[in-house]
């Protein structure tokens, strides 16, 4: 059973994760062309915000489980990093896609975004 406390976190968790998912479908159907590259932030930090709420009860403690699931996640975040520049630069490099740098670097730190915690969620549930 949760204590109070951390009810609370996991529902604040929740209560943000769905407003961003909200923000990011209306802003994906209004289609403004000013804010449309907006939507997949905001879907980045409503998964987020989903995984935190599973993983908060898990890694609270400051444990030594809780310390190996981070460090085995940045680890795998960098290598999937490196993964993502190298197929940014091939793509680039033979113009398949058209992207400003301010759209590379919105998708790339969405990628990054679920990358980690998706990370987190698979090493927290072994």
């Amino acid at each position: 059973m949760r204590n109070k406390d951390e009810q609370g976190y996991v529902r604040s968790f929740i209560f943000f994760g769905s407003i961003f998912f909200i923000i990011g479908v209306i802003i994906l159907l209004i289609g403004n062309q000013e804010i449309l590259g907006a939507y997949t932030s905001l879907f980045a930090l409503s998964f987020m915000c989903f995984c935190l709420a599973y993983l908060y009860p898990q890694i609270k403690e400051n444990d030594e489980r809780a310390q190996k699931i981070r460090e085995k996640a940045m680890y795998n975040g960098y290598i999937f990093l490196m993964v993502y520049i190298i197929i940014f630069m091939f793509l680039f490099r033979f113009n398949l896609i058209q992207l400003d740098g301010s759209q590379t670097i919105n998708l790339l730190s969405c990628l990054i975004i679920v990358t980690l915690f998706s990370n987190l969620v698979v090493l927290a549930k072994r």
